[in-house]
């Protein structure tokens, strides 16, 4: 469930209902076909802009903003960018995918990305407290997390 980044950001966005307000998103994504059909951005704003945007509309407003900058989608491109863009919102989304340079993953505009897995853990594990419970979701595409 993870051919391509498409694929592999469904199953991160399966494991948001796990975090915690402030928590950090660690995803490792194969993603084997890369990008495939995501075309990337010529331009788009700085990730720390976006996430200042995004947290100033609130979460109730995401989706009116991505109707609103990209009118159009199919069903399957609606969700993925309405939960990156939640993701991006609340979150602060680490990535690793080898099928990826961490230049088109920069230019995505929602992620930093990173050339290696342990690059990746150490981002993290900085932005953490000492006592954090971490979730693992290693099918992420067919895990669903439940919330007590």
């Amino acid at each position: 469930m993870d051919v391509n980044f498409k694929q592999s950001m469904k199953g991160v966005a399966n494991a948001l209902p796990a975090l915690r307000p402030g928590g950090t998103i660690r995803a490792f994504l194969r993603a084997e076909r890369g990008l495939e059909d995501i075309v990337l951005p010529e331009k788009g704003l700085p990730l720390k802009l976006l996430k200042r945007l995004l947290r100033l509309l609130g979460a109730s407003r995401v989706m009116c903003f991505l109707e609103r900058v990209k009118p159009g989608l199919n069903v399957e491109e609606k969700f993925l960018l309405y939960y990156t863009l939640q993701l991006v919102r609340a979150y602060d989304p680490y990535v690793y995918t080898p099928s990826q340079t961490t230049e088109q993953v920069k230019r995505l505009g929602f992620f930093e990305g990173f050339d290696r897995p342990e690059k990746t853990l150490e981002k993290g594990r900085s932005s953490l407290p000492n006592k954090a419970v971490v979730a693992v979701f290693s099918e992420a595409g067919s895990t669903f997390p439940v919330r007590n």
